[in-house]
């Protein structure tokens, strides 16, 4: 099991890993021992954290102790079901599509004429705007 990487709670990590389960008091005993500045409201909150990281847990003999977690929680996985592709669409043939110019054939002479006079303008316009920039 991997094992946290720095600070009060690989100290207490440590000292679990080493002695077996123990109780709070028993843990502040030994971290006094090898000399930590830990004070009890940071030990306590060490605790805290690698509970709730479930890194320990309470020991299932006794409450009051605590025990390095043998075995991660189970996450069960649920799998859907497989995507379904879509099938391929037909393309239709080259011959068959519509060419720009094509549409402009099949209008009246009026239409057609509209379209190109709006075509004349706006490029007029827009040489216009880029020759005064």
């Amino acid at each position: 099991m991997r094992r946290p990487r720095k600070g009060n709670a690989r100290e207490i990590f440590d000292i679990l890993d080493e002695h077996g389960p123990m109780a709070y008091h028993t843990i502040r005993r030994h971290l006094l021992d090898k000399g930590s500045e830990m004070k009890a409201k940071q030990a306590r909150t060490a605790i805290n954290n690698l509970m709730g990281r479930k890194y320990i847990q309470r020991s299932q003999a006794d409450f009051r102790r605590y025990e390095i977690r043998t075995k991660q929680p189970d996450f069960e996985l649920q799998l859907s079901d497989p995507i379904q592709t879509p099938s391929p669409v037909d393309k239709t043939p080259e011959s068959v599509e519509i060419t720009p110019t094509e549409g402009l054939f099949g209008m009246n002479l009026k239409d057609s004429a509209i379209v190109i006079v709006i075509a004349v303008i706006t490029s007029a316009l827009t040489t216009t705007i880029l020759e005064n920039l």
